[in-house]
């Protein structure tokens, strides 16, 4: 499959009630790949997922998708999933329900395909349990089988890791290597990448609302 620059984040700053949260950041994410925003908390990482998938209105810069601008507000350009901050979901539904719930916003619900990512996050047995009685770990499960269940694009996920054992863990590499696979461009914010182990994914150091530095594992 050809790569080229399929994400471009350019010299986009932003603040928030004075303080600068975005300085000037600017990174190319080519198609298909998965890529890692690393930095400590306050760093900036949320911040720019969200410009990403245009919640927040950047104060400068730009950033564009597939050569097509994300704007303010608007339809995205392309298809995108995502986690970011924490999940929420309705209690009183079960997993099912919620990400059948979830699907039927976007359009019909595909039963099957929502089985299938809830297989490979190992939530099949819970499926039918009201979400009030999962666990964090459960519910973190649950929102990374709704950010891929749709087969979107592009995948944003802030830190998925959170409150995931080692078998979450396990399944979430697992996932994110076919859905990379597929096609899927994955952008994933953590303060340690050491937990997302794929070959390939590029890791790019933000501090301070800046770029670091970026390097390709192998």
């Amino acid at each position: 499959m050809e790569s080229h620059m399929y994400i471009q984040v350019n010299d986009v700053s932003k603040k928030i009630k004075g303080v600068t949260v975005l300085n000037h950041m600017s990174f190319n994410i080519e198609k298909g790949t998965v890529t890692i925003l690393k930095g400590p908390n306050g760093s900036g990482k949320t911040m720019i997922l969200r410009t990403i998938c245009g919640l927040v209105k950047p104060d400068q810069g730009s950033i564009t998708v597939d050569q097509r601008k994300i704007s303010f507000g608007k339809q995205l350009p392309v298809t995108m999933g995502v986690i970011i901050e924490t999940p929420d979901f309705i209690n009183t539904y079960t997993g099912f329900q919620n990400l059948k719930f979830l699907a039927s916003i976007n359009g019909a619900p595909d039963p099957e395909q929502i089985q299938h990512y809830l297989s490979q996050m190992g939530m099949t047995a819970y499926q039918h349990q009201k979400v009030t009685k999962y666990s964090l770990g459960m519910r973190q499960r649950l929102a990374i089988v709704q950010a891929f269940m749709e087969n979107e694009e592009v995948v944003l996920l802030d830190e998925p890791t959170n409150a995931l054992d080692t078998d979450g863990l396990v399944r979430l590499n697992s996932l994110i290597e076919v859905q990379r696979q597929k096609g899927t461009t994955i952008i994933i914010a953590t303060h340690s990448h050491q937990e997302i182990q794929v070959p390939g994914q590029q890791v790019i150091h933000i501090e301070n609302g800046m770029v670091k530095g970026a390097l390709r594992d192998a």
